[in-house]
């Protein structure tokens, strides 16, 4: 866990030398994906009470928010950022340790991958670049409503899009369709392997 932290979010403040472009690639959900599993499996701030996870979590995110407004240095403004991916950690284990309705979870929790892959979008990102650029105008604690509130309807609108997408998937049946295709697939590729 340390080496993944050091080699891609530490160094890659300097350069960008394994691609991650800001968190926007293929690898860096690799590497988050790495770091879940450590995570789970070593039990990483697994030990500290929820006062100490919330301290560390404000002073990740005053280190990432002060540069930029006293300095103008936006650095640690990216995803890959040391304290950005800190701060994300924090929050993972602070939210395991809520425990909400099941019934509610179990139905979102397919629909997560899919608002990733929503606000990602390429069409959906050219949208959303620029149309908040607002919020650095306007002071911290209004700011931090701004980026709390608009954070919260663009899940929403992941979640009805996730949703929807879910809905007709299941309703032109496409997962039997694809398990079709696959079984189709492996009858024909075991007739080439045999001859």
């Amino acid at each position: 866990l340390l080496g993944i932290f050091i080699l891609f979010s530490c160094i890659n403040l300097i350069n960008d030398s394994f691609a991650l472009h800001g968190g926007y690639s293929a690898i860096w959900l690799i590497l988050l994906y790495c770091i879940g599993v450590i995570i789970k499996r070593t039990g990483v701030f697994e030990k500290k009470n929820n006062i100490t996870l919330l301290l560390l979590w404000a002073v990740c995110i005053l280190l990432t928010w002060i540069p930029l407004l006293f300095l103008n240095k936006s650095r640690l403004m990216s995803y890959i950022s040391p304290t950005v991916l800190l701060s994300g950690i924090i929050m993972v284990v602070l939210f395991s340790r809520l425990k909400p309705n099941s019934k509610i979870i179990s139905k979102l929790s397919p629909l997560a991958f899919g608002i990733y892959l929503f606000q990602s979008n390429p069409i959906i990102w050219s949208y959303m670049k620029d149309a908040f650029a607002f919020i650095i105008k306007t002071n911290a604690a209004i700011g931090v409503i701004y980026v709390l509130g608009i954070s919260f309807l663009i899940f929403v609108a992941g979640l009805i899009m996730e949703f929807v997408r879910t809905y007709i998937s299941n309703k032109i049946k496409i997962t039997i369709f694809i398990r079709y295709i696959v079984s189709t697939l492996k009858r024909l590729f075991k007739k080439i392997i045999i001859y």
